[in-house]
């Protein structure tokens, strides 16, 4: 620890890794307490006299600072990803997806560069030996090139054929510029999301809005996603149907997890309900307190009993334990590591997973295939009968805390039907990144980039 803190660092760095501990720690005050010291670390006490505005403006300024790229006629023709980050700790859903694209590219032998746009806090070395051997991220950090660009005064070399590909509205808008200053081509969007959902009505969710009115080569992560944005008429579509040759689909991978067979769920001592909770304030679309509030009408109208074990995931640290009535609580697990995550969803009767966006959401489909009877919440563009055309484990209803409750309530019921709990595990979705990804998506990608 002495080595890795005291050593290769500036004094800049250092009271940044300093300054970073001490947020963790009134974060985790404010996780076990509800309460966080109001002095030193900047936390008003009193949202009114909060002077946010200024932070945001100093944080807008910050990430949008252009990238310093410069042609170089020497440069060799790169695909470069413009990513916030990297942290080995983070590194789950959209990123999981947008290194398996960047994988399925390394091994075409296309040539790669991960520019971040955030401080790089530990080296490249240090993040390689965190990770598994089959993880994703260890693979591009060992055959791709990747840079700082927090760093702003560093030249980054770029040749006239360069593609750049944005993960956020934040670094699209840097691979946005960075394409129009090198070749004037259209920047690659990375859609997971409808990003402007995360924000109030302010001056960020309009610069996250306007993002997509730049010219631009979408990618998808579902169909659910792109049907969304063609009937709102965004990104590529805000001008109709006109959009051919302009995005591309693919289907976020599922977890290969195994669904129990009709006998062992017919041998499970134990009633067992998985619940996706996410308190952190990023996650805010799986609505924790709505889920919450559902499962604790249950309890006290009399539905839900202590007979059920209730096992939260999803918390990005080991948070408090979360009452639901009298001796009735939903255990938060720690965070485990994604082979331990599919053993154990074989595990479960139920699954609770809310989405309050047009995103379908992961944890719900793969809770799903692995035979669990699946609370979630519709959107404009998945109805009810939209998610369970996917499977009939998905039982999808309006947010709100009386549908919640009578649709968990109902779940329960529909538990003890094992021959369709294994049955509606069966549906068509990839299990596999090179499904995601095959040779005919990767192919189109490349002809519609570089007309190859």
């Amino acid at each position: 620890m002495y080595r890795k803190f005291m050593t290769s660092r500036t004094r800049r760095e250092k009271l940044f890794i300093i300054r970073q501990a001490l947020n963790n720690l009134n974060i985790l005050f404010k996780r076990k307490f509800g309460w966080c010291f109001p002095f030193s670390l900047g936390f008003p006490t009193d949202e009114l006299r909060d002077p946010l505005r200024i932070y945001n403006l100093r944080m807008i300024e910050d990430a949008l600072e252009p990238l310093n790229v410069s042609v170089a006629a020497d440069a060799p023709r790169r695909i470069n990803f413009v990513l916030p980050g990297i942290d080995a700790s983070f590194v789950f859903g959209g990123y999981i997806a947008v290194f398996n694209f960047m994988t399925r590219l390394i091994r075409l032998n296309c040539r790669v560069r991960i520019i971040l746009h955030q401080r790089m806090v530990t080296t490249k070395e240090e993040l390689v030996q965190e990770l598994g051997p089959d993880n994703p991220l260890r693979f591009c950090l060992e055959h791709a090139e990747l840079v700082d660009g927090h760093d702003r005064e560093q030249v980054l070399p770029a040749g006239a054929d360069d593609i750049f590909i944005g993960y956020s509205w934040t670094t699209s808008r840097l691979a946005q510029m960075a394409a129009r200053k090198i070749n004037g081509r259209p920047f690659v969007f990375f859609i997971q999301d409808y990003e402007c959902i995360f924000y109030e009505y302010d001056s960020i969710r309009a610069l996250c809005d306007e993002t997509y009115t730049f010219d631009h080569f979408a990618i998808f992560n579902s169909p659910d996603l792109a049907n969304y944005f063609r009937a709102r008429k965004l990104g590529v579509f805000r001008n109709g149907d006109q959009a051919d040759g302009k995005w591309l689909v693919f289907q976020h991978a599922l977890a290969n997890v195994r669904a129990p067979t009709v006998e062992e769920l017919r041998e499970r001592p134990a009633r067992r309900m998985l619940i996706y909770a996410r308190p952190e304030k990023h996650a805010g679309r799986n609505l924790l307190e709505l889920c919450v509030l559902g499962l604790r009408k249950a309890v006290e109208s009399g539905l839900l009993d202590d007979s059920w074990e209730f096992v939260g995931i999803g918390s990005l640290e080991p948070g408090t334990d979360i009452p639901l009535g009298k001796n009735i609580w939903i255990r938060m697990l720690k965070r485990m590591s994604f082979d331990e995550y599919c053993r154990k969803l074989a595990t479960f009767d139920v699954g609770v997973s809310l989405m309050y966006s047009p995103h379908p959401s992961v944890p719900p489909l793969e809770m799903a295939a692995a035979g669990m009877v699946v609370v979630t919440t519709s959107f404009e563009n998945r109805d009810p009968e939209r998610m369970a055309g996917i499977s009939k484990n998905l039982i999808a209803v309006p947010a709100g805390v009386e549908s919640v409750c009578a649709a968990i309530v109902d779940a329960t019921r529909r538990a003890g039907d094992y021959e369709a709990r294994v049955a509606n595990s069966r549906f068509s979705w990839p299990r596999s990144w090179d499904d995601s990804f095959n040779a005919g998506f990767i192919s189109e990608f490349l002809q519609r980039c570089y007309g190859r």
